[in-house]
């Protein structure tokens, strides 16, 4: 994980992506969504929150949030890198 690798410990990760999970607050992202990739080419799948919450847990960041604003048209998930890395710890 290269963010992981060069974010020091104790310090944040911030993604904001569109999550599969927001087409209920913004009805028009998933046409639009689909005809930028129609004119790019294969598009890559769109994860839920949860989805990302928890490959980022899984990956070792800990205090994980998911930070909704504009009413839920606008998502960031907030992960901290942990103060001592796992293999720290042997």
């Amino acid at each position: 994980n290269r963010a992981m690798k060069n974010i020091r410990p104790g310090g944040y990760v911030i993604l904001w992506e569109p999550y599969a999970d927001m087409y209920d607050n913004v009805p028009w992202l998933k046409a639009n969504l689909q005809l930028v990739d129609g004119m790019l080419g294969m598009p890559a799948p769109l994860w839920t929150k949860e989805q990302v919450v928890n490959f980022v847990r899984n990956a070792g960041y800990d205090d994980v949030k998911v930070v909704d604003t504009a009413g839920g048209t606008c998502t960031f998930v907030v992960a901290r890198v942990p103060e001592k890395m796992p293999s720290e710890e042997f």
